[in-house]
């Protein structure tokens, strides 16, 4: 009788720790469920101002003349006025390209009639600057009203700074990754105003990737932006 008692007990004690397993691993189950169920998505946004390292511009010339030949030599002598100027704000000769000149006839009309007959010649000094040549390039359009003083008749002049894709292709990876770090640091934040923890990433994808301008800033120095999308688990 005693043997049979003893294990009944065993039975029991055996069915109870049966029955604490299975209510732990069924406690398991729920907490993974509401846990992966329980994510948050935030964005993060890394920029930085940086200088652009590639640069284009132009000056568009024009002059006249009696004849072709007198309107080619004037504009020449702006062109070479330009290109003098520009060699020495540092831009290397090579980075400095000047278009051939076109001659077009132009007339003075009185009463439906030619009063007189003379020549207009135009072309275009072109600028193509790379690396530190790009702030010798700003310094150039910086210093546009010498020019004028100079006595160049300077029709129309325009100056762009970019970034080659290398450029952006370097510094891309860097600022992805703290636009990412900067996505938990929002999360986190969210998460602590409601008595949460951020866990794992669930899942990111890249938003934007831009290149803007900076009011009351040089043209040359530009604001390089990435924004993310970030979503976390929560604990």
């Amino acid at each position: 009788m005693e043997k049979k008692s003893q294990a009944i007990i065993i039975a029991a004690a055996i069915l109870a720790l049966g029955f604490i397993v299975m209510a732990f691993v069924v406690k398991k189950g729920m907490d993974n469920r509401t846990f992966n169920g329980r994510t948050i998505s935030v964005r993060g946004v890394a920029t930085r101002v940086v200088q652009a390292d590639y640069a284009t511009g132009y000056f568009n010339l024009d002059a006249d003349g009696s004849t072709p030949l007198e309107a080619k030599k004037s504009v020449k002598e702006y062109c070479d006025s330009i290109v003098s100027f520009a060699k020495s704000c540092g831009i290397p000769a090579s980075a400095i390209k000047v278009d051939p000149a076109e001659v077009e006839v132009q007339h003075t009309w009185d009463d439906g009639r030619i009063v007189s007959t003379y020549y207009t010649a135009s072309t275009s000094v072109n600028f193509y600057v790379q690396g530190d040549d790009v702030l010798k390039l700003n310094d150039l359009d910086s210093r546009h009203d010498y020019l004028i003083d100079m006595g160049v008749m300077v029709d129309y002049s325009n100056f762009t700074y970019s970034f080659s894709d290398d450029a952006l292709t370097e510094i891309k990876p860097e600022m992805i990754t703290t636009a990412t770090e900067n996505a938990r640091i929002a999360a986190e934040q969210l998460a602590k105003d409601n008595n949460c923890h951020v866990g794992d990433i669930v899942s990111a994808q890249q938003g934007y990737f831009e290149v803007d301008g900076i009011e009351g800033r040089p043209d040359y120095e530009k604001k390089v932006r990435v924004v993310n999308y970030a979503e976390f688990y929560l604990e």
